[in-house]
């Protein structure tokens, strides 16, 4: 899991408000100033395709709650939320697997070498097509 300090968050409101800035009005309910970092400069290349852009990985998860939460459609809202209740119970089961009470001791002599386990310090990111929706939808925000 990604441990995101408040400076990555303030950098990403700072994405996002950039991009958001070329959203029209009715679209953009909510204000994210008041906690971006205005030290941060963040720029969008109109030379470039969106998912060219260098964008954070929290930006993207800031801009796809926004996605779910204002701009989809109910079907997309409740696709995009079954995907994500699914996403979660596939993170609990392997948890279930991996922390079985009835075999924590099965393991007992086993010796682990930390190094091999794959740490993902990433943020979850959904299924392609989900983004695609997102990118598709902003392309044709700025396009207006």
């Amino acid at each position: 899991m990604l441990i995101v300090t408040e400076l990555d968050y303030k950098r990403a409101f700072k994405e996002v408000l950039t991009i958001l800035k070329y959203i029209p009005k009715e679209d953009f309910d909510k204000t994210l100033e008041m906690n971006e970092d205005n030290s941060f400069n963040y720029k969008i290349d109109f030379s470039k395709d969106f998912e060219e852009q260098d964008v954070s990985d929290v930006a993207k998860a800031i801009l796809s709650n926004f996605y779910r939460d204002y701009w989809a459609t109910e079907e997309e809202r409740k696709q995009i939320l079954k995907d994500e209740e699914i996403e979660r119970n596939k993170d609990e089961e392997e948890k279930r697997k991996k922390y079985n009470p009835e075999n924590i001791f099965d393991n007992q002599n086993k010796s682990f070498n930390i190094e091999n386990e794959n740490i993902q310090t990433d943020l979850i990111v959904k299924k392609e097509n989900f983004f695609q929706k997102i990118i598709s939808k902003i392309k044709s925000i700025i396009k207006r």
